[in-house]
């Protein structure tokens, strides 16, 4: 197995071949590419073969192309595809020569493909999105990375632009109305200057910073929205015992709709959200953080399209 220290790999002809950080979820299209791309570059006594791939993994090489190949649907009775064991991922992550750390990000993405949608799946999924962050080299998108999976540094960050904030965990951990853990309001603390959403002047003082530019990706940016989504979401659901109907609101309706209309739902509710927030500055100064929500649920339909969207 290649060293660590191997940052890119020239496979003969001078360039660098496929990253498996640059595939998501997709460990076969990347160990696919990578066959291909050796295939391609390297010739003469060099040449690298599938089946030469399939026989130091302990293959068949009819078994390695029917583990490779994209799966079309999830049907376990399919002669067409299988999927890797995390035992055969391992044997094949060392006959690619893999570096150590893609190896184990192989075998980790072979173990997230066998586990159904839970919890384990979702902290599997969570604990690989923010790996790749930092194998990517790039602090400010762990950060934002953070910042848009917790909902307390979000409120935090609209909290310093309140008359009389201090940056003091204590004051905050008084101020926020659900319970949060003293370790978390002292990380965002730290967290929300680095990344640029407030500012610190020199004599302390806190101020609201630009709203952060989402650049984390699809699929990382899915799995941090998704983890903001249902915090808020739990949020609701215990803000109706914890919280006096007075200073809360949940009101829903079941609506009848074609599904062609809902794109123009969608718009309504994002524009009457924004036109009432951007029309607010001249009632007074601000004095409480609320998080405003509107959903659209699909709870039943007679179509063909019964998906769920993700998040």
């Amino acid at each position: 197995m290649a060293s660590d220290d191997d940052q890119t790999r020239d496979d003969g002809a001078g360039r660098e071949g496929p990253r498996l950080v640059d595939f998501g979820e997709d460990y076969r299209g990347f160990a696919r590419a990578l066959i291909a791309h050796r295939q391609a570059t390297l010739g003469g006594s060099h040449r690298y073969p599938q089946y030469r791939v399939a026989e130091r993994a302990g293959m068949t090489p009819a078994m390695l192309s029917r583990c490779l190949r994209a799966p079309v649907a999830r049907d376990p009775g399919t002669r067409l595809t299988r999927r890797l064991t995390p035992d055969a991922a391992r044997r094949l992550a060392e006959a690619l020569e893999l570096r150590a750390a893609d190896a184990d990000l192989f075998v980790d993405l072979v173990i997230l493909d066998h586990l159904e949608e839970g919890p384990e799946r979702l902290a599997l999924r969570h604990r690989l999105a923010q790996d790749r962050l930092g194998r990517e080299n790039d602090r400010a998108l762990e950060l934002l990375f953070r910042y848009i999976s917790h909902w307390h540094q979000v409120a935090i960050r609209e909290l310093v632009a309140l008359p009389g904030f201090r940056p003091d965990a204590d004051w905050i951990a008084d101020r926020l109305v659900f319970p949060v853990a003293r370790a978390d309001i002292e990380a965002a603390l730290r967290d929300l200057p680095r990344l640029g959403v407030c500012t610190v002047d020199e004599d302390g003082t806190w101020r609201v910073g630009p709203e952060p530019v989402i650049t984390l990706g699809h699929e990382a940016g899915s799995l941090a929205a998704g983890n903001f989504h249902r915090q808020i979401l739990e949020l609701v659901a215990t803000s109706i015992a914890a919280v006096p109907r007075a200073r809360r609101m949940l009101n829903t309706k079941t609506i009848r709709i074609a599904r062609a209309r809902l794109p123009a739902l969608r718009l309504r509710l994002i524009e009457l959200i924004n036109g009432f927030v951007d029309g607010t500055d001249d009632e007074g100064p601000a004095d409480c953080v609320y998080q405003v929500h509107a959903s659209l649920i699909p709870l039943a339909t007679v179509g063909d399209d019964r998906g769920v969207e993700g998040a």
